[in-house]
């Protein structure tokens, strides 16, 4: 735009002549110029010290200038007070057109007052007009906070100096937050909670989210209906309900209703938005590559939908809970070939893989590293009864040898192809390491107590209905070195034994422990013991090969 063009605008804006085209012009003129924004600025600042009109001049810049005005304002009070009374008769038309007619003309200096009033007038009013037209071109950004962060699981942030801590208060306004990994769980004070999983960039709004790509799962109650979820080709409204979202690298999105109803609103840019109403149990996928909505299969465990930053606890929306994964510290991945090890009488994780032999401590050795495990201990009854939980429950447990030779191992299938110290588990004739299952070996003597508390506080919302799992002695083991194995296999609540199991052997095959849970019950405590079999003590040891496993334990939610 040629430059006397641009000021003939200023000056016509100014004025008020300029038409809508002309004001609309200067407004787009200005919307993405900060130079020509300045020069505005100072524009108007010089035509609010200099106003012209039909060639009169008035300046109102210098003191002489000033003093002028308050000069006339005295004057006017003067003549207002020396001026003679003045009895109002009833007059008849011509008479008051007479006295209208005699009245005195107005100075000059008085007219020079009001000219100068005038122009003030106009320049207040010009300026409150061009305030108005920057508001709308330059709104003010309000930092308000509507959400606070409840909790976290591994978070990672891409950038040191925007990050979110626990408790921290989470504004409107603020710069996207990238997360490279973990969960944050953000509660919105309309009550909303949203789980955001990375890697994922978001930034919060008053009354919803805006996703740029990532997953987040969102519980809406009635307070939050109309929670809204931006993406970059979506909107999704909810109607009162549960949902997940995921975004992907190419802003395609997909909905995924768990319960309730979310409105949908999709379609690429300057393109007609297709809209429905998405109701529980469905779910579709927006293409954005072809702009087509199709309907997909609902992922009931696709989204982190409860944490608990204390113990590192992710529930994606799974039935069964594996307790192998969560006494391995494993919270939320448990890849084949990991294994660990836990020491009953150190009471701590070590190597799966320690062989030696250890002694009773004849004590209940609480486990500080997990908030799931209860604690630990070396079965042997000879001594009296022995404490089996924090409580101070206690068991009369069979007479064994007081001691261990293998730690606790917690294991995923396909462990032994990385390691040849840990025996393949085959049951029924057929080797576990081709499956994905959780196991857990439990050689004699050890036992194991775990908090069902615990867990109930880490899931809320969610019932302990049942402890299941398979069970058994591998067929690798027997007659390995011509020593048989055999063990006896006690499974207790609160100290009290739900299932037992003596002499169990490879040749009985594999066991179906199925243990229903009540709301009260607090401790689930495994013991394998050796029972000093005669069999094994002719051999070397009273607990030869004595390798008990779980596999798939697993505690029901409801």
């Amino acid at each position: 735009m040629r430059e006397d063009t641009i000021y003939d605008l200023f000056f016509a804006s100014l004025c008020g002549t300029a038409s809508m085209e002309q004001q609309a012009g200067l407004v787009a003129a200005l919307e993405n110029d900060q130079d020509l924004q300045q020069e505005y600025v100072e524009y108007i600042m010089l035509f609010t010290r200099l106003y012209r009109r039909e060639g009169a001049s008035v300046v109102m810049d210098s003191e002489s200038d000033r003093s002028q005005v308050e000069s006339l304002l005295m004057d006017l009070r003067q003549q207002e007070q020396d001026a003679l009374s003045v009895e109002i008769e009833k007059a008849e038309s011509a008479k008051l057109v007479e006295k209208i007619n005699n009245i005195p003309s107005v100075s000059a200096e008085t007219n020079k007052f009001f000219r100068a009033y005038n122009v003030l007038v106009s320049i207040a009013a010009v300026l409150m007009f061009l305030f108005i037209i920057y508001a709308e071109l330059f709104p003010p950004k309000y930092f308000v906070p509507v959400a606070t962060v409840a909790e976290q699981v591994g978070a990672k942030w891409n950038n040191a100096s925007q990050t979110l801590a626990n408790e921290e208060r989470v504004m409107t306004n603020q710069a996207p937050f990238i997360l490279d990994k973990g969960i944050v769980k953000l509660k919105y004070d309309e009550g909303v909670d949203v789980l955001v999983e990375g890697p994922s960039k978001f930034r919060v709004e008053k009354n919803g989210i805006d996703l740029s790509y990532g997953r987040l799962y969102s519980y809406v109650d009635k307070s939050g209906r109309g929670f809204t979820v931006d993406t970059p080709n979506s909107r999704f409204v909810d109607l009162g309900t549960e949902f997940g979202i995921y975004v992907d690298d190419s802003a395609s999105a997909e909905l995924h209703v768990l319960k309730g109803e979310v409105q949908y609103f999709s379609g690429l840019p300057g393109a007609e938005k297709a809209s429905k109403v998405i109701t529980r149990n469905n779910a579709i996928r927006f293409d954005a590559s072809t702009a087509e909505i199709q309907a997909i299969p609902v992922a009931n465990e696709m989204f982190a939908r409860h944490v608990d930053s204390k113990t590192g606890l992710v529930w994606r929306g799974q039935e069964n809970l594996d307790l192998v994964k969560i006494a391995a510290g494993k919270k939320d991945s448990w890849q084949i070939g990991d294994a660990v090890g836990i020491h009953p009488v150190e009471a701590k994780y070590v190597d799966a893989n320690f062989r030696q032999a250890i002694k009773n401590n004849n004590h209940y050795n609480s486990f500080e590293a997990s908030e799931f495990i209860d604690g630990v201990f070396i079965p042997d009854g000879g001594n009296g009864e022995v404490t089996i939980t924090s409580a101070g429950d206690k068991f009369a447990c069979p007479d064994t040898g007081g001691g261990f030779t293998n730690n606790i191992c917690l294991f995923r299938s396909g462990v032994v192809r990385e390691n040849s110290k840990i025996a393949p588990v085959i049951f029924n004739g057929k080797n576990l390491e081709d499956n994905p299952e959780s196991i857990m070996c439990l050689h004699s003597n050890c036992g194991i107590t775990f908090d069902l508390e615990a867990i109930r506080t880490s899931m809320p919302g969610n019932k302990l209905s049942k402890f299941r799992s398979l069970g058994g002695i591998s067929e690798f083991i027997d007659g390995m070195a011509g020593r048989a194995a055999d063990v006896d296999v006690f499974i207790l609540v609160d100290g009290q034994i739900r299932y037992k199991r003596e002499l169990l052997k490879v040749k009985d095959g594999t066991i179906d422990i199925d243990i229903d849970l009540a709301e009260q019950d607090r401790f689930l405590t495994f013991i394998v013991t050796d029972g000093l079999r005669e069999t094994d003590a002719s051999k070397g040891g009273p607990w030869s090969n004595d390798f008990f496993y779980l596999v798939n334990p697993e505690i029901v939610l409801e």
